[in-house]
């Protein structure tokens, strides 16, 4: 069970910045607007839908990849560290 906010995040536009909503509650507020401040906003907002989808990569890859006799490369390595960056875990 994810520790964060349930999505989904939404990232709510406007001339004063980007909100990062999952109502009822906001996650954060990019004061900036514009084209990188919008950019920020849609990442932080799609950050539990990619973490989902890593976690289920990673699980699935390295299970392949045990199950032929073989280590997982090292692009496994980075997702773990990236999911345990994300969840507060040690990788």
């Amino acid at each position: 069970m994810p520790k964060h906010s349930p999505g989904p995040w939404t990232a709510l536009i406007s001339d004063r910045g980007v909100l990062i909503d999952s109502a009822p509650a906001m996650i954060a507020k990019v004061p900036f607007s514009g084209e990188q401040a919008e950019a920020d906003g849609r990442l932080i907002a799609a950050a539990p839908d990619l973490l989902a989808a890593l976690e289920v990569v990673v699980a699935d890859w390295t299970a392949q990849f045990e199950r032929n006799g073989h280590k997982a490369p090292a692009w496994c390595k980075q997702a773990r560290a990236a999911i345990a960056k994300a969840t507060g875990e040690t990788p």
